[in-house]
């Protein structure tokens, strides 16, 4: 498998690959149970509100997006995803996910 450098993989795949791309929506009308503290992020330019403690891996499962098919970018950082379980995300934290989509 090829690595890629991280601090490019985003910036390659948004240039290079065009239609084989979107950028993940999140439904922002989902709550959080009143006795588990929360927290609110920015993901993918929208406020979303997340549990404490909670990772990309986390997030992800949510949402129901597999991890193998996105490039997570938390704070201008790539995050590879072998660390997606233990990257935590923090109050305020800029969390950019694009999912890559096969097409023709």
């Amino acid at each position: 498998m090829c690595e890629m450098p991280p601090a490019s993989a985003v910036q390659i795949a948004r240039n290079c690959c065009g239609d084989f791309l979107k950028r993940k929506q999140f439904e922002m009308s989902e709550s959080i149970n009143a006795d588990t503290k929360s927290i609110t992020i920015i993901a993918n330019g929208q406020p979303r509100v997340v549990r404490e403690g909670c990772t990309i891996a986390d997030l992800l499962s949510e949402l129901a997006i597999v991890p193998a098919r996105v490039v997570a970018q938390l704070d201008g950082v790539i995050v590879p995803r072998s660390d997606f379980a233990s990257a935590i995300l923090r109050e305020g934290c800029k969390l950019e996910i694009v999912t890559l989509v096969g097409g023709g």
